[in-house]
């Protein structure tokens, strides 16, 4: 199979969905069964038409035989507005709300592009579970969303963050036993154009190995293939082919995708007259040497503060509960290299062909579930 190509996610983090809930029959007498309403929030636009993923998601979740949901709603950015779109929106059937999807950008180190609450910063699992806590963003009650629901966070390996998936469960469906359970993916998700689907894409997974190219000239292939076989010493992947292929000719080929990366990291201040003012380079680079919380907050993500390009400036820190604080936000803008190979399953359609896989949602060996 031929000229499959790949609508990638930005690489600071990957495309997210959360789904809550399968469409399930309620309890019947004899009546036919009524199916729970089920949801698509497209959050985001494609920064690089090239790249289309949220294009190929409201495609997807439009016309897809499976996965297609009964509304797709473009325009939201917050969970917050997610929430509340949910709760002025109750299902005309008297059921709990079936599937909702939220696509997304997210990583494993938990974050979400979309910020919890509109105009705030990216959506953490701190963040998160404080605007849970003092109330801001409220969960919904069961008659919305219960047991029988299910979060489903089909982002770049947000599986590998249990903490976030068991916020989320929490934030939109309370602290008890009727929270609906959450499943995310192991793996970086997004979409492959597909000719044969109804959709014109797939759903598709890939194993990805990360590096940070950092600032200024561009290391050698030979020095790429050794960062590379470092990262991961037991993985059997031809690293000079990889680099070689911008996109698969083959499903199971795996390729190479550079891409914008950046990382925000902001200090909340007691006072105005406690935020540094830097007079020269030095005295910034020695705060940002130095803040353990800066270094901490990296590591959580995996990344190498002297890659990156950095801007430290003054900032307001807007909290969960609506007060504003004093901060400093550092900026690092950089490039990176990912390392994608397709998870692949046996084609039906061509005799030892194969194709991306579509994971099934209870099959953990793809993903997490938590509730």
């Amino acid at each position: 199979m031929k000229g499959w190509a790949a609508a990638l996610p930005w690489m600071w983090a990957c495309a997210a969905a959360l789904a809550v809930g399968e469409g399930l029959p309620a309890p019947s007498s004899g009546a036919a069964p009524v199916t729970r309403r089920s949801i698509t929030f497209i959050l985001g636009v494609d920064a690089d038409p090239a790249r289309p993923l949220y294009a190929m998601a409201d495609r997807y979740y439009r016309l897809d035989p499976e996965e297609r949901t009964d509304e797709v709603v473009n325009g939201l950015r917050s969970l917050k507005e997610v929430r509340d779109h949910l709760a002025a929106h109750r299902p005309a059937n008297g059921l709990p709300w079936g599937v909702v999807n939220l696509v997304v950008h997210g990583n494993a180190a938990g974050y979400l592009e979309s910020p919890v609450l509109p105009g705030a910063a990216m959506a953490s699992p701190e963040g998160l579970e404080a605007a849970a806590t003092c109330g801001a963003l409220s969960p919904l009650p069961d008659a919305l969303l219960d047991e029988g629901s299910e979060l489903r966070a089909l982002g770049c390996a947000l599986g590998r963050n249990p903490r976030m998936l068991t916020v989320l469960a929490k934030a939109f469906g309370g602290d008890d036993i009727h929270r609906p359970r959450v499943c995310s993916s192991l793996h970086f998700t997004g979409f492959m154009a597909d000719g044969g689907s109804p959709s014109g894409c797939r759903r598709c997974l890939w194993d990805a190995w990360t590096l940070p190219l950092g600032v200024g000239a561009r290391p050698s292939p030979e020095t790429l293939i050794a960062r590379l076989r470092a990262l991961d010493p037991h993985a059997e992947v031809d690293w000079q082919s990889a680099l070689s292929r911008a996109n698969p000719a083959d499903p199971s080929d795996a390729y190479a995708y550079e891409h914008p990366s950046e990382f925000r990291y902001t200090q909340v201040y007691a006072s105005e007259a406690e935020v540094p003012a830097f007079q020269n380079k030095g005295r910034s680079w020695r705060w940002l040497m130095e803040n353990k919380g800066f270094h901490d907050a990296l590591g959580r993500s995996g990344l190498y503060w002297d890659r990156f390009q950095w801007e430290l400036t003054p900032a307001r820190y807007q909290a969960a509960d609506g007060s504003s604080h004093p901060a400093l936000t550092a900026h690092g803008t950089g490039l990176s290299l990912t390392i994608l190979r397709p998870l692949v399953e046996p084609d039906p359609a061509e005799p030892a062909g194969r194709r991306p896989l579509r994971a099934a949602w209870d099959d953990e060996r793809y993903f997490a579930v938590v509730r």
